[in-house]
């Protein structure tokens, strides 16, 4: 076996096991970001984007504490996106977002 079939075998070894990575979703158009703004409801967000990649809840605010859910799609450094939503009557409303189409 030479160096050549050596290396091409090794390379498809090490890509076999690599994830799949996730960019953003094609909804992810300046148009669409640039209309994002707090208070939005997570409905509108779902209809905008589609379904997230992830969803965590966690304890959000330093001095006033309140649950949070956030969102996420994409991946870093393959363009990624975050929601994060404050629940207020039993429905999520958007707090903050983050978005990176690299």
């Amino acid at each position: 076996m030479n160096y050549k079939t050596l290396t091409i075998g090794l390379c498809a070894i090490v890509l076999s096991g690599c994830e799949t990575l996730t960019a953003l979703p094609q909804s992810f158009t300046a148009e669409n970001i640039m209309e994002l703004k707090s208070h939005m409801s997570s409905e509108t967000i779902l209809n905008t984007f589609g379904t997230p990649v992830n969803v965590s809840s966690t304890m959000c605010g330093k001095e006033e504490k309140w649950d949070c859910t956030t969102w996420t799609y994409g991946e870093y450094l393959y363009g990624y996106a975050s929601f994060t939503f404050y629940q207020k009557d039993n429905k999520l409303y958007l707090n903050h977002f983050s978005v990176d189409r690299d």
